[in-house]
């Protein structure tokens, strides 16, 4: 019942007007992001089921994550490889995305890494992903690189059982030759 309604019927059926909650508030959240409690009920944002249905209420606070660089060499001596981890990254306060609707922080558990190893550019144990929730389908996916600067990686699309994948082909090039190719598929699902 909208707060109008609520408070037509209430004048008509009590002659001594109506009280709208402990603290004289509405009858509903009337803000989902304050920090808040605009109805009085004792909860605020989205602890309040009258946000349920509201953005940023129905955006993930965790996301399974399933990530896979696969190298296919056309040089000679250098051979293909595969990576693949997998992470639960969840919602971590870092306002340093200025365009994400949500920041999301892992830790990489390494599942196939059969790629030579870098002493000097050692695998990450970690990620930080930030989100722009443009719609159910799609999500723009924002990743924090190792100079701590925030880079778009791309649009991750619904592949129709709900979960948001990314993929891109590059070429990996070593003194300035194209070596081969790398594919990058990112997988992204409701925890």
């Amino acid at each position: 019942m909208t707060t109008a309604r609520a408070l037509l019927l209430c004048s008509l059926l009590s002659p001594f007007g109506c009280t709208k909650g402990p603290s004289g508030g509405h009858d509903t959240e009337t803000a989902c992001n304050d920090g808040a409690d605009n109805d009085g009920d004792g909860l605020t944002d989205c602890a309040d089921p009258d946000c349920a249905e509201v953005a940023p209420c129905t955006w993930p606070t965790a996301v399974d994550l399933e990530g896979r660089f696969d190298f296919t060499s056309t040089a000679y001596g250098v051979s293909d490889c595969t990576t693949d981890y997998t992470s639960t990254v969840q919602q971590v306060d870092d306002p340093s995305c200025d365009p994400c609707d949500r920041v999301m922080h892992g830790t990489y558990r390494y599942v196939t890494d059969d790629c030579p190893s870098d002493p000097n550019n050692p695998r990450p144990s970690g990620g930080s992903y930030g989100f722009v929730f443009t719609s159910d389908t799609a999500w723009q996916v924002y990743f924090l690189d190792g100079d701590q600067a925030w880079q778009t990686l791309g649009t991750a699309t619904d592949d129709g059982t709900g979960t948001l994948v990314f993929e891109r082909t590059d070429p990996v090039n070593y003194q300035q030759t194209q070596i081969g190719t790398l594919d990058t598929t990112y997988w992204f699902s409701e925890h």
